[in-house]
């Protein structure tokens, strides 16, 4: 299954319960994804389903094995697990005269929490929203942190905008309790020092975050809203 990406060099597609973005060139990327996190020149992107059921003693290794199966190398690879249907992926495009912005987003809503909140974990966190943000454009390190502020502050405003509630407080919730997130940028064009939420760069990825994350819940016919 082939998906719409309209930046130069990168493809993507879902391959054996897996979302693989692919790139001609490396990607410069940051990530608090369980394979490769931090800032990493990658190759691929992967958004790997697994049950909700799920365990294993070392994701690390486990999402190691996975990529390699797929035919990457797994140091050139950057890998986020989740229980959401990938094929329910929600992508969400937005452009300006020089940049490209695309959300791609997987949502799935088992623990909705609100930033602050007394957490007891209660077995297997199993719902997550995964964000892959990918950028055509230069991004300098300092922007991609900023770039993820924006993103993460996007996705809150979509979960208020639904009326997503906390599982423990029952406040409006900001995230799940294993959200992840990837910002990759091409490294094409004049270098970008600022992603908030006044700048360009900054104002498409809130309006394309914000938008993925509500067609993802939708999408996943997730059944916490308005709970």
């Amino acid at each position: 299954m082939n998906l719409p990406i309209p930046i130069e060099q990168i493809q993507a597609g879902i391959r054996r319960n897996t979302l693989v973005i692919e790139s001609e060139r490396p990607l410069r990327t940051l990530s608090s994804a369980v394979l490769n996190g931090g800032f990493r020149d990658a190759a691929v992107i992967v958004n790997h389903q697994v049950p909700k059921s799920y365990e294993h003693a070392d994701l690390e290794a486990y999402l190691r094995d996975v990529v390699e199966a797929l035919g990457f190398r797994s140091e050139k690879a950057v890998g986020l697990m989740t229980a959401a249907d990938v094929q329910d992926v929600a992508i969400v495009t937005k452009t300006s005269r020089n940049l490209i912005v695309c959300a791609l987003v997987t949502a799935g809503l088992s623990y909705p929490a609100t930033a602050g909140d007394a957490i007891a974990i209660e077995g297997k966190q199993s719902g997550t929203i995964n964000i892959i943000l990918l950028v055509d454009g230069n991004l300098s390190e300092s922007c991609m942190v900023d770039a993820a502020g924006t993103a993460t502050e996007a996705k809150t405003v979509a979960l208020r905008e639904l009326e997503v509630k906390s599982h423990y407080s029952g406040e409006i919730a900001s995230g799940t309790t294993t959200d992840a997130l990837v910002i990759a940028c091409t490294g094409r064009g004049d270098v970008l020092k600022y992603a908030g939420t006044a700048t360009e760069l900054g104002q498409l990825i809130g309006r394309s975050v914000r938008e993925a994350v509500k067609e993802a819940i939708r999408k996943g016919k997730v059944p916490n809203l308005n709970q």
